[in-house]
């Protein structure tokens, strides 16, 4: 490759500028070394979206992570849920609790799902998890299981004055570990813990749980950090790690610095720019690459996957895999949650999920469509 440049009708090759180009060839693989993921088709994936379209009692929810905890179990982890009916395409008698579980069975004719939450002292249905404040409520984020525990990390939330869906404000993390997550999820045995490195002020938001991903013996955390003052402001990834061992003793965190890890959560550095409060990481088994899954950020209707050789990259810039169309199906609808669940995956291809919501409330009861997790299936082109 050269570059020339053009004199008198002579034409003068820049041995510089051939320099040059080479070291930015250089830079551009030294910062984007990972192979982007090789996708041959994306589709919707209607055989999974029918195992969630539920007439009656569980009818609908977002969140949508899972986390696999026996070869034929896996765990659904919702935040704000439907309970009701469905009549003629729309909710009635229905109510909305902040969070439920789904106990996924897998049969040899597929997966069979049930659906749990809690109830109050007069037996009405109420959310399973419950902070101790009464005014709060929690959403139920990442996890993984450790020693035939789950460790799951809970975002607390109360009201705030923003008007319309987004009238919340984050208060804390909790560091939640299921003792029993093969029992029924009635019967769980749960202790609760605060999340120490969480950073909630005027100037920043700092909170872990977005992800959670196994490997070589360590759990990687991976959180968001935000700058409320500055409006519009990119969120941006974090990343805590762990040994399986200790994760529960959080004096054992480290957090990724610019080249090395620190026990000093403020020195942590941000690693991708854009990324969605809920997302996906894990290990690529075939490609030997890490994969990132997640939303654009601020309600981007794209779902975009980066890439990386490490757990904390340095990761590729976003490919956009799905462009959700409900947002443009009807106005008001948004897209968002977009993550990837290789737990219920096979060979050769990658499901992600995402939710769709409106910011007209009462459109969750008028279009019963609203609130169903939506399934994408993901064909990847095969590894030699």
């Amino acid at each position: 490759m050269a570059c020339f440049l053009i004199r008198g009708g002579q034409r003068e090759t820049v041995m510089r500028c051939v320099y040059g180009v080479w070291l930015l060839l250089v830079a551009i693989v030294a910062a984007e070394a990972a192979e982007p993921l090789l996708v041959m088709s994306v589709e919707p994936a209607p055989d999974w979206e029918a195992h969630f379209q539920r007439s009656g009692d569980w009818i609908g929810a977002d969140g949508n992570y899972a986390i696999r905890v026996a070869p034929d179990r896996v765990l659904w982890f919702f935040s704000d849920t439907l309970l009701g009916r469905i009549e003629a395409g729309r909710r009635v008698d229905s109510r909305m609790i902040n969070n439920s579980i789904g106990v996924q069975t897998d049969t040899p004719t597929g997966p069979r799902l049930e659906f749990y939450h809690g109830a109050d002292d007069a037996r009405k249905p109420v959310a399973l998890f419950r902070p101790d404040t009464p005014t709060h409520w929690y959403w139920l984020l990442g996890g993984t299981i450790v020693e035939g525990r789950v460790h799951l990390f809970l975002w607390e939330f109360q009201k705030s004055t923003e008007p319309g869906v987004f009238g919340f404000q984050n208060v804390g993390v909790t560091h939640t570990i299921i003792e029993n997550p093969l029992e029924l999820p009635t019967q769980w045995k749960v202790s609760r813990q605060p999340l120490p490195f969480t950073e909630i002020t005027e100037e920043r938001r700092t909170l872990f749980g977005s992800a959670v991903m196994k490997h070589e013996g360590l759990v990687y955390i991976y959180g968001t950090r935000e700058t409320p003052q500055v409006k519009l402001s990119p969120r941006q990834m974090l990343l805590a790690r762990v040994p399986e061992q200790t994760i529960h003793d959080h004096a054992t965190w480290e957090f990724r610095t610019e080249s090395s890890w620190s026990t000093d959560v403020h020195r942590a550095v941000p690693l991708v720019s854009g990324i969605a409060a809920e997302y996906s990481v894990h290990h690529q088994t075939p490609e030997n690459q890490f994969l990132v899954i997640s939303h654009g950020d601020l309600l981007s209707p794209q779902i975009v996957a980066r890439t990386a050789d490490h757990p904390w990259g340095p990761w590729t810039a976003p490919r956009d895999l799905w462009k959700c169309p409900e947002p443009a199906s009807r106005k008001g609808y948004f897209a968002y949650a977009g993550k990837a669940h290789p737990e219920i995956s096979t060979d050769g291809e990658l499901l992600i999920t995402y939710a769709v919501n409106s910011f007209q409330f009462a459109d969750l009861f008028q279009d019963a469509t609203l609130y169903w997790p939506r399934f994408v299936r993901v064909k990847l082109v095969p590894t030699k």
